[in-house]
């Protein structure tokens, strides 16, 4: 069985929240600073996939506040 990588679209998601906890990837996602070098790949693939969507909303949040998905993260 090949992997395909489907955009956000093609699966049904329209609407998408973004949330991180690195101050540098999120800014680089809304467009507030220039992408770094080191990340650049990363945020031209993640933009080309959200392209699809109707709207996109990434937001900063706290290391603290993101336990849930770390202990996700952890787990799988």
């Amino acid at each position: 069985m090949k992997n395909e990588v489907k955009t956000t679209n093609e699966v049904g998601h329209t609407h998408i929240q973004i949330e991180g906890d690195n101050k540098t990837l999120i800014k680089a996602l809304q467009r507030k600073i220039q992408i770094p070098c080191e990340i650049q790949t990363l945020i031209e693939g993640t933009t080309f996939y959200l392209q699809s969507c109707i709207k996109v909303n990434v937001v900063h949040t706290f290391r603290e506040g993101d336990c849930p998905a770390d202990s996700l993260a952890q787990f799988s």
